[in-house]
């Protein structure tokens, strides 16, 4: 199958842009992301932030951040801070701007002259690109599969799910006629990732991914 790489779009509010950020790092909740704390200089002032509730979400996109300078401590340059709005939201972007804002890390982010560093939990190692490959998706997918119903928020694996299946029914990838799980793409994972016993449970019925297959 072509190496058509899925990436994180950030849909411009938070609540939809975090899922995103999980599916590619492969975590199933916000706790579990492998940064132990990070440090922020802006405007000459420098905060160090330890990562538990409130600071998740900055830890994540922070991470995903440093994947395309391929470093842990790296200038937060005009083109990354124009991915704010988009993973925050228009509405906290203007809330952090404001004097007594309670979101610290964003206004700093949002300053001059902003370097971050981050400190990863130990054998953590940054992915080598931006975008995750439909196999590790919908692989990533099945691993999770006793947890995952209608309703479960996982965009980039059911992105995933809409390209591949979109792919078998035009016939425009080879798919292996075998029951190996380690061949991919194979007739295997076609079963799958369509039937509401496979890989995706709910998710292969899900109204939205039933549209998907048919554009």
């Amino acid at each position: 199958m072509p190496r058509l790489l899925i990436a994180p779009t950030f849909p411009g509010f938070l609540e939809g842009s975090v899922p995103e950020l999980r599916d590619f790092f492969f975590i199933r909740t916000e706790s579990a992301v492998p940064v132990e704390r990070f440090t922020i200089i802006s405007d000459s002032a420098c905060l160090e932030f330890p990562v538990e509730d409130g600071t998740y979400k900055t830890a994540l996109f922070l991470l995903y951040m440093g994947i395309g300078t391929r470093d842990t401590n790296y200038v937060l340059d005009r083109d990354k801070q124009r991915q704010l709005p988009l993973y925050y939201g228009d509405g906290l972007v203007a809330d952090a701007r404001t004097h007594y804002t309670k979101h610290t890390a964003l206004r700093m982010l949002l300053g001059d002259h902003v370097r971050v560093e981050l400190f990863l939990k130990p054998g953590y190692r940054l992915p080598d690109c931006r975008g995750r490959t439909i196999e590790e998706l919908i692989c990533y997918g099945w691993e999770r599969r006793d947890e995952m119903g209608t309703g479960t928020d996982v965009p980039l694996i059911r992105h995933a799910l809409v390209n591949f299946l979109a792919a078998v029914q035009q016939h425009t990838i080879p798919v292996a006629s075998t029951g190996n799980p380690n061949c991919w793409p194979s007739t295997l994972w076609v079963e799958r990732a369509r039937t509401p016993d496979g890989a995706t449970r709910h998710l292969a019925s899900d109204r939205r991914l039933n549209q998907g297959t048919q554009q």
